[in-house]
C-alpha cells in the first residue's frame, strides 16, 4: 500500500480531534502584548512620579545645603571678626606694655645716672680739689719764678708779657695732663 502524506484530522490519545492551538496562541500573544504595553505604561508613570520626587526634594536638599554652606560661612567670617578684635586687644595690650616698659626704663635710667652723677662728683670733687691746689701751687712757683725770669727777660730786651703767657700754657698744659691722668686712672680701677 502506497503511503499517504495526509493520515486525516490529528487526534488526541482518546482519538477526538486535535484543536489547532494557532488561534489560542494569537490569543495569548494579544494578551501577552497588552500587558506589556500596560506595565510599559506603568514603568513610564513610575519613572515620571520618581523624576518628580526626584526634581522636589533634590530642590529641598539643594537648599538646604545653600543654607549649610551661608552658616559655615557666617560662622567663618564671625571668627574673623572675634579673632580681629582679639588681635587688636592684644596688639593694644603689647602697645601699652612697651610704653610702660619704656617710661620703666627712663624712669631707671635717670635714676642710676643721677645716683651715677653724685657718685662720679663726690669721687671727682677731691681730685679737682686736689688739681686747683696744684695749680695754684704751680702758679705761686711760677709766680716766684717769674720775678726772676722776668729780669733775664728784661736783661735781655724781651717782654715780661711772652714769658707770662708761655709760663701760663705750660701749667694749664700740666694741669690738665695731671687732671686727665687721674680721672683715667680712677676709672679704669673704679670699672673693672
Amino acid at each position: 500500500m502506497p503511503k499517504s502524506s495526509s493520515q486525516g484530522p490529528a487526534t488526541d490519545r482518546h482519538n477526538s480531534p486535535v484543536v489547532d492551538p494557532t488561534k489560542n496562541v494569537r490569543k495569548e500573544f494579544k494578551s501577552l502584548r497588552r500587558e506589556q504595553a500596560e506595565m510599559t505604561k506603568a514603568a513610564v508613570q513610575a519613572l515620571r512620579r520618581e523624576q518628580k520626587l526626584h526634581n522636589k526634594y533634590g530642590a529641598i536638599g539643594a537648599k538646604a545645603e545653600r543654607r549649610r554652606v551661608n552658616a559655615i560661612h557666617k560662622a567663618d567670617v564671625a571668627a574673623g571678626q572675634r579673632e580681629a578684635v582679639t588681635a587688636a586687644a592684644i596688639t593694644a595690650a603689647l602697645a601699652k606694655q612697651v610704653a610702660d616698659t619704656a617710661e620703666a626704663m627712663r624712669s631707671t635710667t635717670e635714676r642710676e645716672r643721677a645716683s651715677t652723677a653724685v657718685t662720679l662728683e663726690q669721687v671727682v670733687k677731691p681730685l679737682r680739689d686736689g688739681q686747683t691746689e696744684l695749680t695754684r701751687a704751680m702758679w705761686e712757683g711760677a709766680g716766684g719764678k717769674q720775678a726772676i725770669g722776668e729780669q733775664r727777660l728784661e736783661q735781655r730786651g724781651q717782654s715780661s708779657q711772652t714769658y707770662q703767657s708761655r709760663a701760663n700754657m705750660i701749667a694749664m698744659f700740666s694741669a690738665i695732663a695731671l687732671f686727665g691722668g687721674t680721672v683715667i686712672g680712677f676709672l679704669v680701677s673704679h670699672y673693672k
